[in-house]
Order: C-alpha cells, then structure tokens, then sequence
C-alpha cells in the first residue's frame, strides 16, 4: 500500500536519510509487528516503531497500570493509574502516530493461545519480565516460523536475544533446552532496574526490529548480547543449534506452566492437586484452596507430593512455584508437575478471585 502525502509528511526526515526511501518506509507500512508485554522494555519499543511508521502494532499485555510502573513505563501517567496498560498504550501510541493500527489484546499469552495470537505477525517483539513467557514466545514463533526479538533485565544487566527460528534458526530452547527450569525466573520487582536501563535496551531492540523488518544487511542473527551498565560495555555470543533441543528432533516441548484461565479448566479433573507454597501467613490471608506447603518444608513433605498425579504449585509472584518445581522435577520424577503462571498475582487481575 503507498503512501499518502502526509504519511511522507510525517516519516520525512527518516526519508532523507542515505539508503533509505520510500520502498523502505512502505516496507515498514505494510509490517505487523507483535508485542508482547507493555512495561519497561516494551514502552520505548511501541513507542519507536510506531513513530518509525510500522503498519500494524499488536499490544500484548493483562496487567494495569500501577503507580510504582511509572517511573520506567513511559507510555503512561498518573490519570492511567488503573486502567489495562494495553488500552493506555493504544491511546498514547493512536496520539504520536495516528497512521499506524493498533489492536490490544488484554490477554496473558500462554501455551493456550501463543499461536492465535501471534500467527499473522511479521515480527515478535518479547517484552515480558519472566522466563516463563520468554520460553511461551518463543516456542510460538518457532512453529509459526517468525523472527523473534527478546529482552531481559537483571540489576544492572540486559540480555538481548534474537532468534530467526526455522529449521536453520536458533530458538530460547537451544539456550535452555528444558526451558525456563534452568533460567533465570527472577524479573525486575524481584531485582530492581533503572529506567535508564530499560530505555537503552529498548532502544537496542527496536534498533534491531528496525533492521529486520526493512531485511537490512548488518541485521544481528540468531545470537545474544550482554549488556553491563556499570561499564557501558556490549558484549556479543554466538549461539549454536543444541541436539538437546526438543524442537529439532520433533519430540514435544515440555512446557511446565499452567496459565491462570487454563487452570479453572483443569480444576474439574479431580487429580489435580494446588500446592500452595507461600508461608502458612500468607496462605491463610488468601488461598486457591489445595494444600498449604511452604517451599522451605518440601523436603520433610516429599512423601506427600510423590503421592499425587497431578500438581501445580503457586505462589504470589510465581518465584517460589517456580523453585518449587525446580525441586520436584529432581525429588518426585514420576509426578506431574507445573506451576503457576505469574503466580496468583495475575490470576487475581484476569479473574474475579
């Protein structure tokens, strides 16, 4: 689709630039992008490839804006504190550009509904805060064969990630082929960030989106960069294909999250057992139900979990569940095991618990 005078009006000072014209800007134009995840690194990432003229932009996010968001998530303000940040993004976004389509889909993406959400996109942006999504994501973009750029924040930290996919592209399970039980699983509210921090690192990715979506030559390909604060130092990986990665040798991915929808659905099977491993305080403040086990005592209650057929751990954030699962998958192998999906923090905001 070409574009109109005031389009050229718009995107003109990017048009003057060497190696770059219209061909390039209407390339941009008829480009979907995916975001997933509205926060830190997501902000600055809608923000740049809306202005940069990208065609349609799907906002991918269930949470609300809160008042400790806004000191890094620069898409929102005071006035929006409450609203779903994919609705408040949308607005803001509609404002800078207003020839760019924007959907919002307030939605927690999971194993469930990664596909249906992402299939019709050129590109993947991850912008999420956890593991979990980032194998979620991933995993999606790999059986859909779309490019996927992912971020991370760790302290003082940032990890970039990009993956072409395909049978010749690198996946997040080439890294961690068992997924997110040997990553990371801590996110910012856990570490802390900066929001200088997140503003470099969302200017690393749309800098990358940017280039892969106009195909441009020095586009980095399936590898990683660190990046230290404290030094101002980037540092690139090369990743390699790993055999252990399930995709490649068609097995299936084992995915050990349950999201919160998914979990009402699976509560009717009555093996299904909750294992709730927050402290005894806590659980009796407010509960899912299932058994009470606090993640320090699950080695004195192995016998307890080695009798079920079905467990799924939760906790608040979905940092404990998560270490709870790391424990189990060693300590009762013939039991199986999920945990949670951002925990019961999340499901308390998409349902009415």
């Amino acid at each position: 689709m070409p574009l109109s005078k005031e389009e050229i009006n718009y995107y003109n000072r990017q048009l003057k630039l060497d190696s770059f014209d219209l061909k390039l800007q209407e390339k941009l134009k008829n480009s979907v992008v995916s975001i997933v995840g509205l926060g830190g690194l997501g902000c600055p990432v809608a923000e740049t490839l809306t202005a940069s003229g990208v065609g349609t932009i799907n906002l991918i996010d269930f949470d609300l804006v809160e008042a400790l968001n806004l000191h890094r998530q620069t898409l929102y303000g005071v006035k929006d504190l409450g609203r779903n940040k994919v609705e408040a993004a949308k607005e803001r976004l509609s404002e800078r550009n207003p020839y760019c389509t924007l959907e919002s889909r307030n939605q927690i993406i999971s194993t469930s509904n990664a596909l249906e959400l992402l299939k019709n996109s050129d590109l993947v942006i991850d912008a999420s805060d956890n593991a979990d999504t980032r194998l979620i994501v991933s995993d999606a973009c790999y059986e859909l064969n779309i490019p996927c750029i992912s971020g991370a924040l760790f302290a003082w930290e940032a990890h970039l990630y990009h993956f072409e996919h395909g049978e010749q592209g690198l996946s997040y399970r080439d890294l961690f082929p068992e997924g997110a039980l040997n990553a990371n699983n801590l996110s910012c509210a856990d570490t802390g960030v900066l929001n200088s921090l997140c503003s470099i690192l969302g200017a690393q990715m749309a800098r990358l989106a940017f280039l892969e979506l106009i195909e441009a030559e020095h586009r980095a390909t399936n590898g990683f960069e660190h990046y230290d604060y404290l030094t101002n130092r980037w540092t690139h990986f090369k990743a390699d294909v790993n055999p252990k990665n399930p995709q490649r040798n068609n097995s299936k991915s084992v995915n050990y999250t349950i999201s919160p929808r998914d979990l009402e659905n699976l509560r009717v099977d009555q093996k299904l057992e909750l294992v709730d491993v927050r402290d005894p305080d806590e659980f009796i403040t407010f509960n899912l139900g299932g058994i009470n086990i606090p993640l320090d005592q699950l080695d004195e209650n192995r016998e307890r979990i080695v009798n079920l057929n079905k467990v799924v751990f939760v906790c608040e954030p979905g940092i404990r569940s998560a270490t709870a699962l790391n424990w189990a998958k060693e300590q009762t192998p013939n039991t199986e095991v999920y945990h949670l999906l951002l925990g019961i923090q999340a499901l308390k905001k998409v349902s009415n618990v």
